[in-house]
C-alpha cells in the first residue's frame, strides 16, 4: 500500500486559526485596544487563512440561506446612518456590527463536518472552563480578600443593582450581561457535547454546576436566559414542560428587570406599582430604548 496514499489529508488552516479565536473569544480584558480585543486580530489571521484555502481548493465558499439572518441585523440598522446627530460614532458601530456578523458566516463556511464542529466545541467549553475556574477563584478571593488582585480584575460594576459588599462579577468579558450571555452560549454547547458523547457524564457535570455559579454571580438579567436555555434541554430531552414553562417566565421576568429597577435614587422618575409598596424606576436600558424610538 502507498504510504502517502494512507497518510490522513491534514486540516485547512482556516479551521485550526478557528479553534484559536473560539479559545480567546471570552478574553476581552485587557482590551489590545477598546473595543478591540485579541480575538478580533486573530480574526484577521483566520479571514487570511480563509483566502488561502479557498485559493488552494481547500475551502469552498458556498452560499447558506442562514447567512440571511446576520445579513439582516446588519441592513436593519444601516439606515440609522441617515438620521444620527454624530456620523462617525454610528458608522463605527454599523462597522463593528457587520465585523460580528462576518464572524458567525465565516464560522459557518469553515465548520463543514462533525471533526470540526466537536473541535471547536471542546475549544469552546475549555474557555469556558477557564472562565468557570476564574469565577470560583474570584468569589473565594472576595471572601477572604475583597481587595485581591484576582478580584478586582473580576469584579463589576453595581448598574442599577444597589451597591453593597456582595460580589458581581463580569470575569474576562467587559460588563457583567456579556458575562452571563457567554455562559449562556456555553451551557447550549455543554448540551451538545453531553448528548453527542464528546464529554463524560462527571466532566459534563462538573462544567454545568461551574457555568451556573459563574453566571449566578454575574447578577445579570441573562439569567432569564440560562433558566430558558435549561427550560428547553428539559423539553427537549425528556419532553417536560413544566422546566420550559418555568424558563420563560424566568426569561420574561429577566426582560421586565432589564427594563425597570426597583431602586430609585434622587434623579429617578418612579412610579408605585398599584396596590404594593414597590416603587419601579426605568433603567438605563428602557431610557435608551425609548431616545432611540422614531417618535422620541
Amino acid at each position: 500500500m502507498n504510504s502517502a496514499a494512507a497518510k490522513p489529508a491534514s486540516r485547512p488552516l482556516s479551521e485550526w486559526i478557528l479553534i484559536v479565536l473560539v479559545a480567546l473569544l471570552p478574553l476581552m480584558k485587557p482590551a489590545v485596544a477598546y473595543p478591540m480585543i485579541l480575538s478580533d486580530l486573530v480574526f484577521l489571521a483566520l479571514a487570511a487563512a480563509m483566502a488561502l484555502d479557498v485559493l488552494r481548493r481547500r475551502l469552498a465558499i458556498r452560499w447558506n440561506r442562514g447567512f440571511l439572518v446576520p445579513a439582516a441585523y446588519v441592513a436593519a440598522l444601516a439606515p440609522s446612518l441617515l438620521v444620527t446627530p454624530d456620523w462617525h460614532e454610528s458608522a463605527f458601530k454599523l462597522a463593528t456590527t457587520a465585523h460580528l456578523a462576518s464572524l458567525a458566516v465565516a464560522t459557518a463556511l469553515v465548520v463543514r463536518d462533525e471533526v470540526i464542529l466537536k473541535r471547536v466545541i471542546l475549544a469552546w467549553l475549555a474557555a469556558t472552563a477557564a472562565v468557570v475556574i476564574l469565577a470560583i477563584v474570584s468569589l473565594l478571593t472576595f471572601l477572604v480578600s475583597p481587595e485581591g488582585a484576582i478580584y478586582a480584575y473580576s469584579r463589576s460594576h453595581f448598574g442599577t443593582l444597589p451597591a453593597g459588599h456582595y460580589p458581581r462579577l463580569n470575569l474576562t468579558f467587559f460588563n457583567a450581561n456579556m458575562a452571563c450571555n457567554y455562559l449562556t452560549v456555553s451551557l447550549g454547547m455543554l448540551l451538545i457535547a453531553y448528548q453527542q458523547s464528546w464529554l463524560g457524564k462527571t466532566i459534563a457535570c462538573l462544567l454545568l454546576g461551574g457555568i451556573l455559579i459563574a453566571a449566578l454571580a454575574t447578577l445579570s438579567p441573562g439569567l432569564g436566559g440560562i433558566a430558558l436555555a435549561i427550560g428547553m434541554a428539559a423539553f427537549f430531552l425528556w419532553r417536560s414542560r413544566l422546566p420550559l414553562s418555568a424558563g420563560i417566565l424566568a426569561a420574561a421576568a429577566a426582560l421586565l428587570a432589564a427594563a425597570f429597577t426597583p431602586f430609585v435614587d434622587t434623579t429617578a422618575h418612579g412610579f408605585a406599582v398599584p396596590g404594593t409598596a414597590l416603587v419601579l424606576a426605568p433603567a438605563a436600558r428602557l431610557g435608551l430604548w425609548t431616545a432611540g424610538s422614531p417618535n422620541s
